[in-house]
């Protein structure tokens, strides 16, 4: 349970089948924090939603934790606070720039005839052993998903339970999280409250896709990427499988040190421009807008730089094409490893703060028109549309925050963790074993908080 009520305030009742979960969305540039219901139909139903500044965090890097920690603090203070209601604990996500991902292939001698769920794990705990030496010393195992299954018999098995075989293979998509990063976001968590103890993080990419796409498009291929300020997360899909994860260290802070060094200015007036006068393209303005100079904060109307909204939105332009082809460039890199040919017929969604620039769909699919022609790209198939991703399924109760802020794309990483939270549990893969009697109560909690450090660090 993630959220306890506070005293003389009673939580809204939940369905049967909802559960609770607490979610906290470390950014650059912002934190959010949210609670809320999920269903069993991955309906998310939102009890609060906060924001508040970030400090401590520098191009997707921590740079200093006592920054960090004192804005989380003050952000699940604020949050108890205006809710009334008390987090034991949370979820936290990874930026693709901090994990390393790698499809490993696992087996198991079905000894009964019938594949069991003991069977099943058994397969996915092989390919979870199969994993490079970097994962097992660098990075700490956080997801471990099911491609597909294969029989003797059948190809291609979505669920193995109950059929009959002498052999269960698996595909698995195993997800490792740089450890030395899950500590530190650790530790600020520990020192902004030594109340709230958390759990295994998430990869964004994996939560925002669960906010954000349809099963259709899983089914027939798609790219989603997540544009934060300090770092671009990657996630590929075709098949309904996950086939590909990885982060880039520049989103969009990177288009504004780009703006910063092409004319001169600090970053704080470049992100001024960006966010206030900033386009995708100089294609998307209006005739009358192109000679116009923009006001750069800091001069105070000095005349040393003068500043064109169609030499801005060119700048920005190039940022982004220079993203788009290292992302394209990536993928193609990987299916050239790994597939023969891999169809994306969904295309690309976008998601983040970075996805509410003005037209950057627009550019997004202009580029990959562009690179489809390209021979370099033989083993990606992938169409041009693209499309701005907000969170579906998703409602709130009554004063639980901004309803308009919680549904807008830059919030799909904090939706997937709560929907992430109950439906990609790691621990789910594990060896089936009697479960233990724990004492209740604080004590109970304290063993169990120590039972899965240890399995953690071990």
């Amino acid at each position: 349970m993630a959220i306890r009520k506070s005293k003389n305030n009673s939580l809204p009742s939940a369905n049967k089948d909802e559960k609770l979960f607490a979610a906290l969305d470390v950014g650059g540039s912002k934190l959010r924090l949210a609670c809320g219901y999920v269903s069993s139909d991955k309906d998310v139903t939102i009890l609060g939603f906060l924001e508040g500044p970030s400090a401590g965090i520098v191009n997707g890097s921590i740079s200093d934790l006592n920054a960090l920690a004192q804005c989380i603090g003050s952000l699940i203070q604020n949050f108890q606070n205006s809710f009334h209601i008390t987090i034991s604990d949370i979820v936290v996500g990874v930026p693709g720039c901090y994990i390393n991902a790698q499809n490993q292939h696992g087996t198991a001698t079905i000894q009964t005839g019938t594949v069991t769920l003991a069977d099943r794990n058994a397969a996915i705990n092989s390919a979870k052993a199969g994993v490079n030496v970097k994962i097992d010393e660098d990075f700490t195992t956080i997801h471990l998903i099911p491609q597909n299954y294969r029989t003797e018999s059948s190809n291609l098995v979505e669920n193995p339970i109950g059929m009959f075989a002498k052999r269960l293979d698996v595909n698995v998509h195993i997800i490792g999280c740089n450890t030395l990063y899950m500590k530190n976001i650790e530790n600020a968590l520990k020192m902004a409250s030594r109340d709230i103890y958390m759990k295994t993080p998430i990869y964004e990419g994996l939560a925002a896709s669960n906010a954000v796409l349809f099963d259709s498009e899983i089914e027939i291929g798609v790219i989603h990427i997540d544009i934060g300020s300090g770092c671009v997360s990657v996630t590929v899909f075709e098949g309904k499988r996950q086939l590909l994860s990885f982060g880039i260290s520049d989103g969009g802070d990177y288009i504004t040190r780009f703006i910063a060094k092409a004319f001169g200015i600090s970053p704080a007036d470049a992100e001024y421009l960006k966010c206030n006068y900033g386009k995708a393209s100089y294609k998307l303005l209006q005739p009358e807008e192109y000679d116009e100079v923009l006001p750069i904060p800091s001069e105070k109307g000095a005349s040393g730089n003068q500043i064109t909204k169609v030499a801005l939105c060119s700048y920005i332009n190039r940022a982004l094409v220079n993203m788009v082809d290292l992302i394209i460039q990536k993928v193609v890199s990987y299916c050239g490893e790994s597939f023969d040919k891999l169809t994306i017929g969904s295309g690309v969604v976008l998601t983040g703060g970075t996805a509410k620039l003005q037209g950057i769909e627009y550019v997004f699919s202009e580029r990959l028109r562009s690179r489809a022609e390209d021979p370099t790209c033989r083993f990606l198939n992938i169409s041009s549309k693209v499309r701005i991703g907000h969170p579906i399924k998703l409602s709130m109760y009554e004063n639980a925050g901004d309803r308009v802020a919680v549904s807008d794309t830059d919030k799909a990483v904090l939706i997937g963790l709560l929907r992430s939270a109950r439906f990609e549990d790691l621990n789910q893969y594990d060896n089936q074993a009697p479960k233990e009697k724990v004492a209740k109560g604080i004590v109970g909690r304290i063993i169990q908080r120590a039972k899965v450090w240890a399995d953690r660090e071990l």
